[in-house]
């Protein structure tokens, strides 16, 4: 017997459905030609069929056009609630669920969405969002509230900005400041010292190009400690997403400028 081979692209990986249909398992193609009718007794009718047992070939093209949008539509259905759910626990604008909804609509036209986790590209369209609205929410904010981690959040932005040519904004650290003084119970005088040693830093040419978080840490930790609070670089270091070496790291570099 003949090897059947998908029409479309012609690879040989063909499997049968239960609704006695073939599809290629490499392009998703229903073969039109190739179509299994079962009739009453069992009979495959692949070269033809009969009105009356309902078994005659169907368009394949109709078919995969109909299953694309039916996979379109429960994808879209997954993502917006993916989208809903967070910026719910995150108490994020209403904008932003619309944005990122929209985004994501977009990057599933493109195909974005066939083969991925819907979980993650939804959440890196959030994600990017809110950067492009420069609100300061951290991928450790977003992943805290899904089934993956934050290296496997950030692949999926990497890929999200490639192919909808995304220009992010690089957010500053200064914007996330009061947040986590009020997330560590810091006191008043740190914001104030926090923001000096900050701004200090990112003037000096000595950190370009440094992570904003980690600049963020140590700038917390070092005004903890002059306003003498009892907090630990591992303290921040869970707080922010990052190493506790980052900021040890940090925290030495930027104790050559004070």
């Amino acid at each position: 017997m003949k090897e059947q081979t998908c029409s479309s692209c012609g690879s040989g990986n063909l499997l049968e459905s239960g609704k006695a249909e073939l599809f290629c398992r490499d392009c998703g193609i229903v073969e039109e030609d190739q179509i299994v009718a079962v009739g009453i007794e069992g009979t495959d009718f692949r070269e033809g069929g009969s009105f009356l047992s309902g078994t005659m070939p169907m368009d394949g093209k109709v078919v995969k056009a109909s299953w694309l949008a039916s996979y379109r539509e429960r994808s879209n259905l997954q993502a917006k609630r993916a989208i809903s759910f967070v910026t719910d626990k995150l108490s994020l604008p209403q904008y932003v669920e619309q944005q990122a909804y929209w985004l994501f609509k977009t990057a599933s036209f493109k195909g974005m969405a066939r083969g991925r986790s819907i979980e993650r590209i939804a959440l890196a369209c959030l994600y990017a969002v809110c950067a492009r609205n420069e609100l300061p929410v951290s991928p450790q904010e977003l992943v805290q509230y899904s089934t993956f981690e934050k290296k496997e959040l950030m692949r999926s932005l990497k890929l999200v900005k490639r192919e909808l040519n995304l220009k992010m904004v690089i957010q500053n650290p200064m914007d996330f400041l009061p947040k986590y003084i009020s997330r560590l119970g810091l006191r008043a005088e740190c914001y104030t010292l926090a923001s000096l040693i900050l701004e200090k830093a990112q003037s000096s040419t000595e950190f370009v190009g440094k992570s904003p978080r980690c600049l963020l840490g140590a700038s917390l930790y070092l005004a903890a400690k002059q306003c003498g609070e009892r907090i630990t670089q591992r303290d921040i270091a869970l707080r922010l997403g990052i190493s506790d070496v980052a900021i040890r790291r940090r925290t030495k570099d930027m104790r050559k400028i004070l």
